[in-house]
C-alpha cells in the first residue's frame, strides 16, 4: 500500500495562515508562461471518455461528457490530433512521472510540484489537463503497467473507443469525478471575458495544484493495488475520503461560480439583444416589438393595468401611439404626479399618446407591496401590472442607458417604437403641452423662438401671471428664506412703487430645495399680507423643479453658455438663489427684465428718492431702477452656484452674475433631512 508522506495539509479542511501563502507562493513560482494557449476541451473529452468507458465508472460519470460535446470522440478527433504535436511530449513525460515516482512511499507535494515545474510554460488550464490526460492514459494502460513501452496520445484516442474492466472501488470512482469536474471549472474559465472574473490572483493555481496533486495520490493508490494484486487499505480509504471531502466544497463553490458567470454572459446577450431591439426599430413596424420587450414572457399576456378603467390589458391597446414611459420608485412625489395627471387629462387634446407608468422599487429597500397597489390604483393612466412583470435586462437599460437614479424620468417611445427622448419631464416641466411630440429637434424649435424674459421665467407657473402681463404691470418675482430682509425689501419695494405711482405686483417663489425656513416664509409672508405667494400647488414645482429644469433642457441642447442669454440668465437665477442673500426679479410686462442679489437691492430700494425724479411715468421705473442699482457697487461679493449632480453635463467655465469673473470650481455634498 502507498503511502502518502506528506498528506496533512492536504487532508485539512483547508489551507490557513503563513502555511497557504508559502504554498501559494511556491506553486505560483512554478508558472513561467511563454506558449500558445490552447483549447483544451477536445483533450477533456476523450480524457472523460475513457473514464466513462471503464466500468463501473461509466455509472457515475457519463453525464460529465453533455455539456462539452455531444460526440466528443467524433467532432473532435482532428482537434485532439492537433493537439498531439505540441502535447505529446509532456503528456507522456507526465505519464512517466505519474507511473514510476508513485510506486512506494510517495511524497505527493514533491511529485505533483516537479510536474509543475515541467509544464511551468503552459497556462493552467492546459497543466491540469495533461496531468488528467497522463492519468488516463494509465488508468486505460493498468493492464500494461509492468512493460516499458511509451505510451502516446495515440494510445490514448484509442482507449476512447474501448471499454475496459478493472475493480476498483467507487470511492476512487467519486474522487476522480469530482476532480475532472474541477478540471472543466477551470477550463470553462476560459470562455468567460475578464469582466465576469472576479477570483484572487491565487485561486486558479490553487485549484490546480489540489486537482494535480489528487490524481498524484490516485495514481499511487491504484498503481500499488495493480502491482501487488491487493485491495485499498483502510488508509488509503481514509486518503480517499477525505481528500473528496477537501475537493467536494471547492467543487461547489466553483460550479457556482461558473453558472454565476454563465448567467451574468447570457443576460449580457440579451441586454444587447434589448438594446438593438431599442435603438433599431423598423419605420415601417409598429411599437409592440418595442414594448414586448420592456416585459417578461408571460402565458397570459396581460402585462398592463388600466388605471381608468380598473383592468388587465394587452400592450395592442398602445399600439402605433407615443407612449411616454413614466419610470419612477415606489417614493413618487404628490406634486410631480399632479403634473403628469395633468399631461394625462390634458390627452383629449392629443390622442396619440398613452401614459405608461413602469415602477422601479429601490432593490436595497424590500418592496411595500402595499404602497404600490395604491399607487397604481390611483394612477388613471396604464401601469406596469407589478414591478416583476418588468424584464431584468429592461431594468439595467434603464438605469444605465437612461440612467435612472430616483429622479421620475419620462422616456418617450414613437408610434414605430423608436427612443425619440430619453427623459422629457424637464422639456414637460417648462412648455407643457407645447412640447409634443417631445424630440429633440421640437425642444430646439421652442427654445429657439423664445427669449429671457418673465414669460419664461414663471410661464406655466401661476395662472396671474398673463393678466399682469397684459396689463403692462411691474412684477416681481422674488426668493430666499431671511424672513427679516423679506420685511425690509417687500415695504422698501412696495414704499418706492406707491411713491411713484407703479403698479407693482409682488410673488414670493420660495428657493431651490425648501426647508422648513421657506415654509415659515410663506405662512409669514401671508400672514402679515407682505406679498403674494405661489398657489400651494405650484410652490414646491417652482422652487424644487422649474428653474432646473430649464437648466436641464437648456443644456441638453449641447449649445455654448457664452453668448446665450438665456443661458446665462438661468446661471444667474441659479446662482443668486443658491447664496444665503435674497433675490428679485423686476419685469415691466414682457419686455425690460433684470435680477439681483437682495443685498444689492435693498439700498437702491430705500435709497429711492435720490433718483425718483427720474421716473416721470410708471414704464420708467424698471430701467431708472436697473441705472442706478448697476451704479451701487458693494465692497465685497460672495455669489455661489449650486448645480444638483443629475442635471448633465456640469460646464467648465461660470462667469459670476456680479463681475463677470469666472467663478472658482468646487465639490460640494450635502444631506438636508429638513427639507
Amino acid at each position: 500500500m502507498a503511502k502518502d508522506n506528506t498528506n496533512s495539509d492536504l487532508l485539512s479542511s483547508s489551507f490557513e495562515g503563513d502555511d497557504k501563502s508559502l504554498l501559494i507562493k511556491s506553486i505560483q513560482e512554478t508558472h513561467a508562461p511563454g506558449l500558445d494557449e490552447y483549447g483544451m476541451k477536445p483533450l477533456l473529452a476523450i480524457v472523460e471518455d475513457i473514464m466513462t468507458r471503464a466500468n463501473p465508472l461509466s455509472a457515475n460519470i457519463t453525464s460529465l461528457r453533455a455539456p462539452l460535446h455531444d460526440d466528443p470522440v467524433k467532432s473532435d478527433d482532428r482537434a485532439v490530433a492537433q493537439l498531439a504535436k505540441v502535447l505529446e511530449s509532456p503528456i507522456n513525460y507526465t505519464s512517466y512521472v505519474m507511473t514510476w515516482k508513485c510506486v512506494g512511499g510517495v511524497d505527493s507535494h514533491a511529485v505533483t510540484m516537479q510536474l509543475l515545474h515541467s509544464l511551468s510554460n503552459y497556462s493552467w488550464d492546459v497543466k491540469a489537463v495533461i496531468t488528467y490526460a497522463a492519468f488516463a492514459i494509465n488508468y486505460g494502460e493498468f493492464s500494461l503497467l509492468n512493460q516499458s513501452s511509451d505510451l502516446t496520445i495515440a494510445t490514448l484516442m484509442g482507449f476512447a473507443h474501448q471499454s475496459f474492466e478493472f475493480d476498483h472501488s467507487d470511492a476512487v470512482v467519486n474522487l476522480l469525478d469530482t476532480a475532472i469536474k474541477l478540471t472543466r471549472c477551470v477550463i470553462d474559465f476560459k470562455d468567460f471575458p475578464p469582466k465576469y472574473i472576479n477570483l484572487q490572483p491565487h485561486e486558479i493555481p490553487l485549484v490546480v495544484y489540489l486537482i494535480i496533486r489528487t490524481l498524484v495520490v490516485c495514481a499511487s493508490l491504484l498503481t500499488d493495488v495493480l502491482c501487488d494484486h491487493i485491495t485499498i487499505t483502510d488508509e488509503g480509504m481514509k486518503i480517499i475520503s477525505t481528500l473528496r471531502l477537501r475537493l467536494s466544497p471547492v467543487l461547489e463553490e466553483w460550479q457556482d461560480k461558473v453558472i454565476n458567470f454563465r448567467n451574468l454572459q447570457k443576460f449580457d446577450g440579451r441586454y444587447i439583444e434589448f438594446q438593438n431591439i431599442i435603438s433599431k426599430p423598423s419605420p415601417q413596424s409598429d411599437n409592440l416589438k418595442v414594448l414586448s420587450a420592456f416585459f417578461c414572457p408571460r402565458k397570459d399576456q396581460l402585462p398592463l393595468y388600466d388605471g381608468s378603467r380598473k383592468r388587465y390589458q394587452r400592450l395592442e391597446v398602445l399600439k402605433q401611439k407615443y407612449v411616454l414611459l413614466l419610470i419612477t420608485d415606489l417614493g413618487f412625489p404628490p406634486l410631480e404626479q399632479n403634473f403628469i395627471n395633468w399631461i394625462h387629462n390634458s390627452q383629449p387634446t392629443r390622442h396619440e399618446y398613452e401614459i405608461l407608468w413602469l415602477p422601479i422599487p429601490d432593490p436595497k429597500i424590500p418592496m411595500n407591496e402595499t404602497t404600490f397597489r395604491e399607487l397604481r390604483d390611483a394612477f388613471p393612466w396604464f401601469s406596469a401590472e407589478h414591478p416583476s412583470a418588468i424584464e431584468p435586462v429592461a431594468i439595467k437599460f434603464i438605469q444605465e442607458d437612461l440612467n435612472f437614479k430616483a429622479s421620475p424620468l419620462l422616456a418617450v417611445l414613437d408610434p414605430s417604437g423608436a427612443l425619440i427622448n430619453s427623459n422629457a419631464l424637464p422639456m414637460s416641466y417648462v412648455w407643457g403641452l407645447r412640447a409634443f411630440p417631445f424630440t429633440l429637434e421640437r425642444e430646439k424649435q421652442l427654445w429657439e423662438a423664445s427669449a429671457w424674459n418673465i414669460d419664461l421665467l414663471a410661464d406655466n407657473v401661476d395662472l396671474r401671471l398673463p393678466d399682469w402681463i397684459n396689463s403692462n404691470k411691474v412684477i416681481c418675482l422674488y426668493g430666499g428664506d431671511n424672513i427679516g430682509w423679506i420685511h425690509r425689501f417687500t415695504k422698501a419695494a412696495q414704499t418706492a412703487a406707491e411713491a411713484l405711482h407703479v403698479p407693482l405686483e409682488m410673488l414670493y417663489v420660495g428657493r431651490n430645495n425648501p426647508r422648513e425656513e421657506v415654509r415659515v416664509c410663506h405662512e409669514i409672508i401671508t400672514k402679515d399680507n407682505l406679498s403674494l405667494t405661489f398657489d400651494p400647488n405650484y410652490r414646491y414645482f417652482y422652487e424644487h423643479i422649474w428653474v432646473f429644469s430649464m437648466w436641464y433642457s437648456k443644456k441638453k441642447l449641447g449649445n455654448p453658455i457664452e453668448g446665450d442669454l438665456v443661458m446665462q440668465g438661468i446661471i444667474d437665477l441659479l446662482s443668486y438663489d443658491s447664496s444665503e442673500q435674497g433675490w428679485a426679479v423686476f419685469s415691466r410686462g414682457n419686455s425690460e427684465m433684470f435680477m439681483a442679489r437682495g443685498d444689492n437691492l435693498l439700498p437702491t430700494l430705500e435709497g429711492y428718492a435720490a433718483w425718483a425724479n427720474d421716473v416721470d411715468h410708471p414704464d420708467k421705473f424698471v430701467q431708472i431702477f436697473y441705472q442706478n442699482l448697476t451704479s451701487y457697487k458693494p465692497q465685497h461679493h460672495c455669489n455661489r452656484l449650486i448645480l444638483p449632480g443629475a442635471v448633465g453635463n456640469i460646464p467648465d467655465t461660470v462667469f459670476c452674475a456680479e463681475c463677470g469673473r469666472p467663478m472658482e470650481k468646487y465639490v460640494m455634498y450635502r444631506c438636508c433631512d429638513d427639507e
